[in-house]
């Protein structure tokens, strides 16, 4: 029998107990949230870890906007839950941008992502297409960035995304992300449903799915650093 290292074994432990806690239903999400905070903070176990949020757009670009709802504004309120829950596990949490601005360029985001040297970058979107058909969370990597890392993580964040919120989603590689091209360590952009979609966009106007997505993210970059077996699954 392989054994496995304390360290390794307390953090499967440690995300058991999260992922528990958080599925004890919707009617309990705030206590359950309440709960995997408290476990992170008895075993911080993304200590010394540093990661890049990147809300995507801000100021003048909203980016999706459906019937008022702005995607910037749901970008940054996704991944204000997401540093939560990362720095109540140990990790160090920076962001390419603030709620009100400066914001900056594509360009000055890669240059702040190149000073700032994190671990791993995860920039936050919502999707939107002509057709209202499609919806879903879906994880995009760069398959020629500069970190083959970039797919395992992507790949992580995947499958906990259809483990906790409605997608069938595989992680896909078809993306033009100026991000993920430049990114010099491993790098993900999460797209965390469809504005055009009405369910999608009911979801992502309510507090319990944002946290619930955000969750979703944090286990697979939990995962990920964990070294757990990589899932599979990919499309595109």
């Amino acid at each position: 029998m392989v054994s496995v290292p304390p360290r390794r074994l307390l953090v499967g432990v440690v995300l058991l107990l999260l992922l528990a806690a958080f599925l004890e239903g919707e009617a309990q999400a705030l206590e359950a949230s309440g709960q995997t905070r408290q476990v992170q903070r008895e075993s911080p176990f993304l200590a010394g870890k540093r990661i890049l949020l990147d809300p995507g757009h801000g100021g003048d670009d909203p980016g999706a906007v459906q019937n008022g709802v702005k995607e910037s504004d749901l970008n940054w309120l996704i991944a204000k839950e997401l540093a939560t829950f990362l720095e109540e596990a140990g990790a160090e949490v920076l962001f390419t941008r603030t709620e009100v601005g400066p914001f900056p360029t594509p360009r000055e985001r890669v240059e702040l992502m190149e000073s700032l040297d994190p671990d791993i970058i995860i920039s936050i979107h919502c999707n939107a297409f002509p057709s209202p058909i499609w919806r879903g969370a879906q994880t995009f990597y760069n398959p020629e960035a500069k970190d083959p890392r970039s797919k395992e993580l992507a790949l992580y964040i995947q499958d906990a995304l259809r483990r906790l919120t409605p997608t069938t989603r595989h992680a896909n590689r078809g993306i033009d992300h100026y991000i993920l091209k430049a990114a010099q360590v491993p790098a993900a952009t999460v797209e965390l449903g469809f504005l055009t979609n009405p369910e999608d966009l009911a979801l992502l106007k309510t507090e319990t799915y944002r946290r619930r997505a955000a969750f979703a993210i944090f286990l697979g970059i939990a995962h990920f650093f964990a070294g757990s077996p990589v899932p599979p699954g990919e499309e595109g």
